[in-house]
């Protein structure tokens, strides 16, 4: 898997329960859409996954949307995600691959180096007949 961009949904689900691990929602609305993305993460979501808001961790002194975040709220938030520097990340978004592209190109951007994101995401996830879960996953900050 080492220079692979994306996992399958067969992939995931026998390693999701991996410790070094770490599954993230990264879903976001196109430009057009008023849809809320986070509500639809609390609703269905791989188990295990947490969601992360490529607009609230993001660069709030400029009007454009989800810019790169510093590099110490990226690093804040990764830590409360259990997300260290020997961490696997995989993302994945609704499976448009509108939003895991940009998630993957942040991650790589501030140095997070072994992502990878979840082929047709959560449709995809949804198709092969694999469970989801509902509300939030808690939080077991890394060391």
């Amino acid at each position: 898997m080492e220079f692979d961009y994306f996992v399958t949904p067969q992939w995931l689900f026998e390693h999701h329960d991996a410790q070094d691990l770490v599954i993230v929602d990264v879903s976001a609305p196109m430009p057009t859409q008023d849809i809320d993305y986070h509500q639809r993460y609390l609703e269905r979501h791989i188990p295990g996954a947490h969601f992360f808001d490529l607009d609230e961790i993001a660069d709030k002194t400029t009007s454009l949307p989800h810019m790169l975040p510093s590099d110490t709220l990226f690093s804040e938030t990764l830590t409360q995600l259990g997300i260290s520097n020997n961490t696997t990340v995989i993302l994945y978004d609704i499976g448009n691959l509108f939003s895991a592209p940009r998630g993957w190109w942040t991650f790589t951007t501030l140095d997070c180096h072994k992502v990878r994101i979840l082929a047709g995401g959560l449709q995809a996830w949804q198709e092969a007949g694999f469970p989801l879960e509902q509300g939030e996953t808690p939080k077991v900050p890394a060391t």
